[in-house]
């Protein structure tokens, strides 16, 4: 039976949270004593996104359930061997999520264990996923600049991977490619087909148990051997068990429910093109909001944005339910499911998410994350939220649109104050993509109440982007506005037969929002100091661009 979301009790929790992140935020007092072991996961990103392209959907679900999974289980077995059960390991954790944990003991002796667990886990990894991914674990002691110490000694970790290893180890050549495969690896039958190999198969079947279950247990087992023949027996290697909703199963936050499995299925159901897209969010300036806090504070600044990121965005999601068709391998249709979430939840936890669905509820999605982490954010705290949109073919080869996906986010990141969102690889800032989305807006009612050809329309629009961009360069480079620049883009605007009123509002708002009040296309360092930021003058070809994706279906001519 499907659990219906109260939407009172969520933004009474919404709330409640908030005020809990702006009160951890206060600067706290760290006291000299004990001692934080910290774990870091990398080769995220390669191992989800390593995939074949048929039932994509349900190999990226698996592998980011097992990524999940796996961090948490390593966490517990890290506890186990330092203390056994002379302590619980939830008194320990002082956070867990997006491929890390940190946990603390008062006992300082357990430094002497850190270095041989290290070598451990480099063993278990290393049998069962190679160099694809790696755990580094260090501890030091707790007290002021703990953060940068820490980090500095994992950094120096990644750099050595599987130092712990011997060199037979590491050179020993592979003999059976279905015992221990590479992240991804096929091996070819006597037939010339592909087979992936037995043991990233069982993440299929972990994602079908994944996304039914409602709470998880973790056990601890003695002595397991793992056998890396499936997810559950690298588990079984660091002496853990996962099992799901049994009788005594622990609530475990997860945005985890899928209702559409196909993405072939999700792009048919776009408005206008039949298109993918892909999008990625990030928290800006972690290290800097959790620079100098005490432990209770970081253990409360993660537990908000854990609740935004593993609870919230189910609720945000869900407002985006709609009717799905859904098609064959031959593109007949078969099947309707009503009123069901059209969102593909990859992975979300932490301080991110990556996020699939028809393209066009992606773009309105973009729009309400950020508007809800914004108000959700403390505004005291330099905190922000960076985005990419990344909108493909629904065949087009999934860890290629995952990278893209990356380094878009990336450019945004890397943007001048951060706070940014990039789309067909331009930056934007969210005062900017509030205009494109106007832009979007006015375009589809322009087109829907003139008749004739909307690619004419909406080339009459982009046509005003020349003079739009010798107005914005001014502005960004000489710091003033030329009147003449101004007429002549009006000039181009009044071709249009209808909307020409409107269209000229919104390019009014946003040259003078660049002029007049660059605040709106900047943000505050933690100085307080505002960073300008320069108009991207393409608001106006990228909404364009999303206009027509509207108009049309999938085609030899298609975009």
């Amino acid at each position: 039976m499907e659990t219906q979301i109260d939407a009172t009790v969520e933004k009474d929790s919404f709330y409640k949270k908030k005020a809990l992140f702006e009160k951890a935020l206060y600067k706290g007092e760290i006291t000299n004593g004990g001692y934080v072991v910290k774990g870091d996961l990398s080769g995220i990103q390669s191992f989800i996104f390593n995939i074949p392209s048929k039932h994509a959907s349900m190999y990226l679900k698996g592998r980011s359930a097992y990524l999940q999974l796996l961090s948490e289980v390593v966490a517990r077995y890290v506890h186990d061997k330092l203390v056994g059960e002379s302590m619980d390991f939830s008194q320990a954790v002082i956070y867990k999520g997006g491929g890390n944990f940190l946990l603390y003991y008062e006992d300082e002796l357990i430094y002497e264990k850190i270095e041989s667990l290290q070598a451990e886990i480099d063993k278990v990894l290393y049998e069962a996923h190679h160099e694809g991914l790696y755990l580094a674990l260090a501890g030091v002691r707790y007290e002021k600049g703990y953060q940068a110490t820490l980090n500095q000694r994992l950094q120096i970790l990644k750099k050595r991977k599987f130092s712990g290893l011997s060199h037979h180890n590491l050179f020993e050549p592979y003999e059976k490619a279905e015992r221990r495969p590479i992240s991804g690896e096929k091996r070819i039958d006597n037939c010339g087909q592909e087979e992936v190999a037995g043991f990233y198969e069982s993440f299929k079947k972990l994602a079908e148990e994944y996304i039914k279950a409602e709470a998880i247990s973790f056990k601890s087992v003695k002595g397991g051997a793992g056998n890396y023949n499936s997810w559950d027996g690298v588990f079984d290697a660091f002496e853990q068990q996962v099992e799901f909703d049994n009788a005594h199963a622990e609530p475990y936050r997860m945005v985890n429910r899928i209702d559409v499995r196909s993405f072939d299925d999700l792009a048919k159901n776009s408005e206008g093109a039949e298109k993918l897209a892909l999008l990625k969010v990030d928290v800006d300036n972690m290290g800097d909001l959790f620079s100098d806090k005490s432990l209770k504070q970081t253990q409360e600044i993660s537990d908000a944005l854990g609740f935004f990121f593993e609870e919230y965005l189910n609720t945000i999601i869900d407002e985006f339910k709609g009717d799905v068709e859904l098609y064959n391998e031959e593109g007949k249709k078969v099947d309707i499911k009503e009123n069901v979430r059209r969102i593909y939840t990859v992975y979300s936890g932490g301080d991110d998410a990556f996020l699939v669905g028809p393209w066009n509820v992606m773009v309105e999605l973009a729009s309400r994350l950020h508007q809800e982490f914004d108000a959700f954010a403390p505004k005291s705290a330099e905190i922000s939220l960076s985005a990419s949109l990344t909108i493909i073919d629904k065949n087009y080869p999934v860890i290629q649109a995952a990278e893209t996906a990356e380094n878009w986010l990336h450019l945004a990141k890397h943007r001048d104050g951060k706070n940014a969102i990039c789309l067909f690889g331009e930056v934007f800032s969210w005062g900017e993509w509030g205009y494109i989305d106007k832009l979007v807006e006015l375009l589809h009612g322009i087109i829907e109440s003139t008749p004739g050809n909307p690619r004419a329309i909406i080339r009459k629009v982009e046509g005003t982007t020349s003079a739009f961009r010798k107005i914005t360069n001014n502005i960004n480079r000489h710091d003033e506005l030329k009147m003449q620049s101004v007429y002549k883009l009006m000039y181009y605007v009044r071709h249009l037969k209808s909307g020409k009123n409107e269209l000229a509002e919104i390019y009014k708002n946003i040259i003078l929002d660049g002029f007049l009040r660059p605040d709106s296309f900047a943000s505050e360092n933690a100085h307080g100091l505002t960073k300008q930021v320069n108009v991207n003058y393409m608001i106006v070809p990228v909404a364009c661009r999303l206009a027509e994706f509207y108009q049309r279906k999938m085609g030899k001519h298609d975009l």
